[in-house]
């Protein structure tokens, strides 16, 4: 994926899918960390603000890759990790 663009066209941000996100997200397990790494990724291909939950919740993850992944997926997204 293309992580230099600045903003997704609608048919990028409709190839984030929120039930694939929760998908991930429900994986246990020693993938479990590497599919939260995944989610923060594809987080940062979306321009759908209504993801943002996310990022909230992935913020603040005890795994520091999943962390330095939200960090580094914010930028492309336009989103802020930081907000409420």
């Amino acid at each position: 994926m293309d992580t230099s663009r600045s903003n997704g066209s609608e048919e990028e941000c409709a190839q984030v899918r929120e039930e694939l996100l929760e998908e991930l997200l429900a994986t246990v397990g020693e993938e479990a960390e590497l599919a939260r790494v995944q989610v923060a990724k594809l987080l940062g291909h979306s321009c759908r603000s209504d993801l943002k939950k996310y990022f909230l919740e992935l913020r603040d993850d005890p795994a520091a890759p999943v962390v330095r992944q939200v960090v580094q997926s914010a930028g492309p997204s336009g989103l802020d990790p930081g907000g409420k």
